[in-house]
């Protein structure tokens, strides 16, 4: 089975976004480093579905960019970076 790429946005209880991602599997869902567990409320989570890998990481970059980061006084989110880096190991099964 091909690999399902998506990007994601994490809400605040007030549903503004306060993180932006990209990913495949249950990536959307899991324990993040540094911003721990995503939403308890799986409403609080969009998922946007992308044929192909590459354009998933151009949707985060631009969702990044529409929504801007707290940390370079753009936005309102806590991404440390523009998006589209660190693509995930490939799991062999």
């Amino acid at each position: 089975m091909a690999n399902v790429f998506y990007t994601y946005i994490w809400f605040r209880e007030d549903w503004t976004p306060y993180y932006v991602g990209k990913g495949s599997s249950d990536r959307a869902f899991e324990h993040h480093r540094r911003l721990g567990c995503g939403p308890k409320d799986k409403n609080k989570v969009d998922i946007q579905y992308w044929e192909t890998e590459e354009e998933a990481f151009q949707a985060e970059q631009d969702l990044i960019r529409f929504f801007g980061r707290k940390d370079n006084g753009t936005g309102v989110l806590r991404n440390l970076t523009d998006g589209g880096e660190n693509p995930p190991k490939s799991k062999k099964g």
